[in-house]
């Protein structure tokens, strides 16, 4: 139940709705459900899913090191374009763990195409 009124309130929110309208709605219908005892829980629901959504849009490259652009450029551009984003709209980082390729994110879809995560599949497919 609690779940509802979260995605309610954050779908709301992102509709672009009054927060305080949204707000003083929530506790009228919890009110007259009697669920007043979950409003701090719903809020900090909501406070939650919007941090996430805020971490998530965007467009990040992620290289095992950033010699790996010139080299990977083309590739990184199709997965961009795959996930409806473009090279030059990238912040690229580096993460050395990933022993080589990409992981391409927009507004919170990934394309891992590391060898980091190849290495990790092999071993599970082995291990089973």
């Amino acid at each position: 139940m609690k779940k509802y009124y979260i995605n309610a309130v954050y779908g709301l929110i992102l509709q672009g709705k009054d927060i305080e309208s949204v707000l003083s709605n929530l506790k009228s219908v919890l009110e007259a459900k009697r669920h007043q005892q979950i409003y701090t829980q719903i809020l900090e629901g909501v406070v939650v899913k919007l941090q996430a959504k805020q971490k998530s849009a965007g467009t990040t490259v992620i290289l095992a090191k950033e010699a790996d652009v010139t080299k990977l450029k083309a590739a990184i551009e199709a997965s961009l374009t795959s996930l409806g984003s473009s090279f030059s709209n990238a912040n690229v980082t580096t993460d050395p763990t990933l022993i080589g390729g990409y992981i391409a994110l927009h507004d919170g879809m990934a394309i891992d195409a590391s060898h980091k995560q190849k290495l990790v599949g092999l071993y599970r497919a082995i291990t089973k």
